[in-house]
Parts: structure tokens; C-alpha cells; sequence
């Protein structure tokens, strides 16, 4: 598609580019680099770097904190980071609660941090579950859930998490 703007409308456009786009785009380059496939020391560090910057322009971007807290924990778990991560990730997943505790975002934080942080797989299990009550094909809960059954021991699961068919 081929589109051609007049300078009014191109300003137009520009001005709506505001704060909140800024942090919703900072915080779609630190989910790109938080991706488990690339996980690294640079990629890590940049990923919380661009959710410290969505934060920043969005001090209440409850996804923002939570994205942040599963990057944090994903290095501490890999070892990708500072030894701080783990409690790093602890307060990233207090403030994301405190903006918005029952979101699934959060929540699925929360699951991470039991299984990741905490290594207590029934709690972590209980928290997807909760995500799956309220949207059943939340494809991160699912395979957070596998990961968790997984963990546990519980392998029949890990293929086909409770809940799902």
C-alpha cells in the first residue's frame, strides 16, 4: 500500500506519537530481545534496559514491570546476569502487582517467579491455572504450564497441561 501524506497530515501523525506509544514501543523491543531462543548477557541487559525505559515514560505500565520481572528471572535462572536479578525480579513483579495484580501479564510473573525464583511448582501451577480460568487458550499460561509439570515430575502433564484438551 502506497499512501502519500500532506505535511499537515504527517504532523498530524507525529504529534499523536506521545509518551504512552513511546513506552508501549519500548516495551515491545524488550519482549523482542527477552525471547528464551536468543537469551544472552547482551540480550538480557538490553531487554530490562527497554523495559526500564517503557517504565520511565509509563510509571503504572503494569505489563511493562511484569515482562521486566520474567526477564530478570529467565537471567538469574540461565545465569546470563548479576547474581541481583533474582531479588531485581522480586520488586519489578511488586510494582507490576501493585499497578495491576490480577492481570494475566502479572500474574503469569507471578507464576514465574514460584517456579523460577522460588522452585515451588505447586503455587506456580495454582497462578496458571487461574490465567487458564479466565482465558483457557492463553498460549504463555499453557506453556508455562508444561514447563512447571514438567519440573515436577508430573511428564504426562508437561504435554497436556490441566485445563487444556
Amino acid at each position: 500500500m502506497q499512501v502519500a501524506l500532506s505535511p499537515e497530515e504527517n504532523s498530524t501523525l507525529r504529534a499523536g506519537f506521545d509518551a504512552q506509544s513511546e513506552a508501549y514501543e519500548a516495551f515491545l523491543r524488550g519482549s523482542l530481545a527477552s525471547g528464551i531462543g536468543s537469551i544472552s548477557p547482551e540480550s538480557s541487559s538490553q531487554a530490562i534496559a527497554a523495559f526500564d525505559r517503557a517504565i520511565a515514560l509509563d510509571p503504572n505500565f503494569a505489563e511493562a514491570h511484569a515482562r521486566k520481572a520474567r526477564a530478570q528471572l529467565l537471567g538469574h535462572w540461565l545465569a546470563v546476569g548479576p547474581r541481583s536479578l533474582r531479588e531485581d525480579a522480586r520488586g519489578s513483579l511488586a510494582r507490576g502487582l501493585a499497578a495491576r495484580a490480577r492481570q494475566p501479564g502479572t500474574l503469569l510473573a507471578q507464576a514465574y517467579e514460584y517456579y523460577l525464583g522460588d522452585l515451588d511448582y505447586t503455587r506456580a501451577d495454582a497462578t496458571l491455572q487461574q490465567i487458564l480460568a479466565r482465558v483457557p487458550d492463553h498460549a504463555e499460561a499453557l506453556e508455562g504450564s508444561g514447563y512447571v509439570a514438567r519440573r515436577d515430575g508430573r511428564f504426562d502433564d508437561a504435554f497436556r497441561p490441566s485445563g487444556a484438551l
